[in-house]
């Protein structure tokens, strides 16, 4: 028990020695942080469960081995014949208009079946959800709204229920409102990037079959992602069973749609929502328990090095009488102190480092948006750090004590090669070892990540996004259907008002930009051609200079003219992969094609140009097969390239847009957002990687100047005798580097080897780039070498310095 004559003396204790007892706590308040940090992201994504009932019987259906995306028939199929299903839902995300008093805005939504919310476990806090009637045409005018919406937009009242909004110049119904806490699992595989604004409503899923769409929609677009919830007894291996069986009956009865490669795959929710970030997640808090290994060490090695330092201090109270116990109780005492000045700084660090952490985040890893500091990762974090740091010192100072009182107290401790020094020497030495190891394996990892990030960004996107400007604008659909050669014409006006505004170069419209994150693929089959002669590309729809506005190569032919919008007119714009692929070993200008939803004769498409491919899903995902084509669409993403700084084009275009439709919402952008969104898992494992690697090796060179400080005050006395008798500053440093070279090889060697078996995590997080990265491992060798010599020498000249005129007075 802590007396309060021993709180006393270690108040006065550590009074005395200021510096010390600040430099152990910001040690333990930057890994105490940290460690915080870690346990509140591990808890609250990796073993927490996510925000649904029974989540981890929730699981992805697909047709595409990485796209999350099926037909409506596939689903019909699935949700009707599997017996190990609960239930199932089909759904896709969604922009619509929302009109009423002001500008319009665009906003984020879901159109989703009726067991949706069933599927989820989800409530309303507010009146209800759909009911299956209301999947069909002429009852699909209600919605369910955000929270958020709800405070926003219909003052946050009770009767709001029944309330009508305009989306998409229709009246619909408010007849519930989500709860916050209901977080929509928007797939990071599905809208990894920026094209969809933040979900506000749900609304319900028309069923081809009773509404006019035709079947060949429900047969052939792939562009709902299904989920379905499992039976609690129902083994997933027997689901993929299952999903094989039904599939074979969907070949039979669609044979022509249905071809034989074709798989259905199985995800389970948390795979698909937390899948490429795991990974990086796993890696950080591997890394975090590392960086608190390396500051318990540092910890340990300042406490031996004081330890040796108060020697005296502690042989005088053994002959005084004292025991062991009392010199433990002590240094215990001391330890507390320090301990409480660092538990306020680690609770403030811990707070700004969550605030970098949740700004460096991707915005679709929900779950790290709920993490808080707990008063539990603050406490469990800092003992962690001071246990270990504990067991570090305990053995050789239990060592060194026993050594002393074996002999005459006083005498040992005016005895600079006693035992107890020479054991806590040892202890040093591998502690120092341990340290650089650790820090070894942050930085090269950081090194690695930093090698990735940057082969990745060099990866040439296909497209020039400098001094690119976006601006996507939606009509109503209903002003569409009416007359969609005016809404083009509105478009073809707007581009003519862009392009006018001074220092604009050149104006084109798509659909959807690449990097957008949204897909609109479809099977597409040759003139000619069979079953087995079908490939999946991509469509977008694209006026005016498109190709040169985003600098995309034509490879031969010609680019799509305003003459192409004409009726009657089915000309394309393919990518060179479309082109090889559908066409090997012929010129594919004047070949004909058509989409595979397409039923008539008139919807064959005519190539009349080749251009260059993109990287439309990512820098890291090859080119898959593209199509433009010129046809009117209700939608148009304006790309704006201008010498001006694009930012500064924001108001003008607004301007000019609103001119032509004051109606419109428009959401405006520059295209270098959109890259960097695209590479946001790459950014978040390198702001994470390089942090603790900074900070690491930051702790390693410490480490390095406290024990070379130890061992050149240890050794002041032969330093001095040593210049007297005529030896050069230059013998005496080779003399104690030797030692300190060795320490570090060894500590780096043992780093590259822990780096090998750690190889397989690491990966995982690299692009064009291997564990075993030759340059890397030779720059971290030699910053880690050249650091640690450096310190050592100047702690060893500045000593020689001092003991220099000493000897001179």
């Amino acid at each position: 028990m802590i007396s309060q004559f021993d709180l006393v003396r270690a108040y006065r204790s550590c009074r005395s020695r200021p510096l010390f007892v600040l430099t152990v706590a910001l040690i333990i308040v930057i890994a105490g942080s940290a460690s915080t940090v870690a346990l509140g992201v591990g808890h609250a994504v990796l073993w927490t469960d996510l925000p649904y009932h029974d989540a981890n019987n929730l699981v992805i259906v697909s047709e595409h081995p990485t796209l999350p995306l099926v037909r409506e028939t596939t689903y019909r199929a699935i949700s009707g014949q599997l017996g190990s299903l609960e239930s199932a839902s089909l759904w896709r995300t969604e922009s619509a208009t929302l009109s009423g008093a002001g500008r319009p805005d665009r906003i984020g939504g879901v159109v989703s079946s009726a067991s949706f919310f069933e599927v989820l476990g989800a409530v309303p806090m507010l009146g209800r959800t759909f009911e299956e009637e209301e999947e069909q045409l002429g009852r699909r005018n209600v919605i369910v709204v955000s929270e958020g919406f709800w405070m926003n937009r219909l003052d946050g009242t009770d009767s709001a229920l029944g309330s009508t909004v305009r989306l998409d110049g229709e009246l619909v119904t408010v007849i519930g409102v989500m709860p916050s806490t209901f977080r929509f699992p928007t797939s990071p595989n599905h809208l990894r990037f920026d094209s969809i604004p933040p979900v506000e409503y749900w609304r319900p899923l028309g069923d081809p079959n009773k509404d006019s769409k035709s079947l060949a929609v429900q047969l052939y677009n792939r562009n709902h992602t299904m989920m379905v919830r499992i039976a609690s007894h129902t083994d997933f291996e027997y689901l993929s069973s299952e999903l094989t069986n039904t599939l074979v009956g969907l070949k039979e009865k669609y044979p022509a749609r249905y071809a034989g490669q074709e798989r259905l795959y199985s995800t389970k929710l948390t795979d698909e929502l937390q899948g490429q970030y795991r990974p990086a997640l796993l890696m950080f808090i591997a890394a975090v328990f590392a960086f608190c290994c390396m500051a318990s060490l540092n910890v340990a090695t300042l406490l031996l090095v004081q330890m040796i330092s108060r020697r005296r201090e502690f042989a005088v109270g053994h002959a005084l009488g004292g025991s062991q116990f009392h010199t433990l109780v002590q240094l215990f005492a001391e330890m507390v102190i320090t301990l409480v000045v660092a538990a306020g700084g680690t609770l403030v660090l811990s707070w700004l480092g969550l605030k970098a952490l949740k700004w460096a985040a991707p915005r679709d890893l929900l779950q790290i948006r709920s993490v808080t500091i707990e008063p539990w990762s603050v406490g469990l974090s800092i003992a962690i750090i001071v246990f270990m740091a504990s067991i570090l010192v305990l053995i050789p100072f239990l060592h060194s004590t026993r050594s002393r009182r074996s002999s005459d107290d006083l005498a040992v401790a005016g005895n600079r090669g006693a035992s107890g020094a020479v054991s806590v020497s040892r202890a040093l030495s591998v502690l120092l070892s341990l340290q650089i190891a650790i820090a070894t394996v942050l930085v090269c990892g950081a090194g690695l990540l930093t090698r990735s990030f940057v082969t990745l960004v060099q990866e040439d996107p296909g497209f020039v996004a400098d001094g690119l400007l976006t601006a996507r604008i939606d009509v109503f659909p209903g002003d569409f259907q009416a007359s969609p050669t005016r809404i083009d014409q509105m478009f073809i006006a707007m581009i003519d008002r862009i392009h006018a505004i001074p220092g604009v170069a050149d104006v084109g419209s798509v659909d959807l930009i690449p990097l957008a994150g949204a897909y609109n693929i479809s099977a597409t089959t040759p003139y000619g051609g069979t079953i087995g002669s079908e490939i999946t590309a991509e469509y977008r729809w694209t006026i005016g200079n498109y190709f040169e506005s985003m600098k995309i190569p034509l490879v031969k032919g010609r680019a799509l003219t305003q003459d192409d919008r004409s009726t009657g007119r089915s000309v394309a714009v393919v990518s060179d992969t479309f082109a090889r692929l559908m066409w090997p070993n012929e010129d594919s200008i004047g070949m004909q094609f058509k989409r595979s939803t397409a039923d008539r004769a008139s919807e064959w498409y005519t190539v009349v140009g080749v251009v260059g491919d993109i990287r439309n899903h990512g820098l890291d995902q090859l080119p898959i097969p593209q199509v433009y084509l010129a046809d009117p669409k209700p939608r148009a993403t304006f790309v704006i390239r201008s010498d001006r700084n694009p930012l500064s084009l924001v108001g003008e275009v607004r301007t000019a847009i609103w001119d032509v439709s004051p109606s419109v919402p428009i959401s405006i952008s520059t295209m270098d957002e959109a890259l960097g969104n695209s590479i946001s898992r790459e950014k978040f494992s390198l702001f994470l990687g390089v942090f603790l690697a900074i900070v690491s090796f930051s702790l390693s060179l410490f480490g390095v100047f406290s024990v070379a400080s130890y061992v050149a005050t240890q050794q002041s006395h032969a330093i001095g005798i040593r210049l007297a008798v005529g030896a050069t500053s230059r013998q005496v440093t080779w003399y104690y580097l030797r030692r300190t070279i060795v320490k570090v090889l060894t500590g780096v060697g043992l780093g590259i080897v822990a780096l090998g078996f750690l190889s397989r995590m690491v990966d995982e997080l690299l692009y064009g780039v291997s564990v075993w990265d030759i340059p890397t491992l030779v720059l971290v060798f030699v910053a880690m070498s050249f650091a640690s010599i450096t310190a050592t020498v100047w702690t060893l000249h500045s000593l020689m310095r001092r003991k220099l005129v000493l000897l001179l007075q």
